[in-house]
């Protein structure tokens, strides 16, 4: 999937935000979730399932879901790195 980023955002009733970062599974290497920063304040970030989108173009991506659905996401944080140290082993 190609989906855009900061595009405008539609929701089943009307347009709600903007999408501002995609979260990645790095294991299975797929979009598993978008995030989508409200129109109206006070502009929370709410992490939104790739499976909500209905359809997106280069410049709107819409979802099957309403306003009041979107407000009860979950709401996105902020960004993590997990930083793994694989440890040496010298031959014997």
């Amino acid at each position: 999937m190609d989906i855009p980023l900061n595009v405008n955002v539609e929701c089943a009733d009307s347009l709600c935000g903007q999408s501002t970062y995609m979260i990645i599974n790095p294991v299975a290497q797929q979009v598993m979730h978008f995030v989508v920063k409200e129109k109206k304040r006070p502009r929370a970030e709410r992490l939104v399932p790739i499976s909500k989108i209905e359809k997106y173009t280069h410049n709107l991506i819409r979802l099957c879901c309403t306003r009041d659905k979107l407000a009860k996401m979950e709401p996105f944080i902020g960004t993590y790195y997990i930083w793994v140290e694989h440890p040496l082993y010298e031959a014997t």
